[in-house]
């Protein structure tokens, strides 16, 4: 288990002055419920799955808590839970 403090910030893009992609990975993921002050997400890359756990702490704070979890159990809990917050 991994705890780590999200310090979110939040910038206007131009999407049309971004570079091309020359290389990436494709993640999937999840939000199996989200509320005012707390999340639990499911995320996807490659043959890794990851389960967070996020709690707002205040309007840019937010404590996470990562847990490795098997691939196939993550992608059970996406068709499970996801209810329209799935992202790929």
């Amino acid at each position: 288990m991994a705890s780590n403090v999200e310090i979110e910030k939040k910038f206007l893009v131009r999407h049309d002055k971004l570079p091309t992609l020359q290389h990436g990975q494709t993640i999937k993921q999840a939000y199996l419920f989200t509320e005012d002050t707390k999340s639990l997400r499911v995320r996807i890359k490659g043959d890794t799955c990851v389960m967070t756990i996020k709690i707002k702490r205040s309007e840019e704070v937010r404590e996470e808590y990562n847990y490795p979890i098997p691939k196939r159990e993550g992608e059970r809990l996406m068709k499970l839970g996801a209810r329209g917050y799935l992202i790929e």
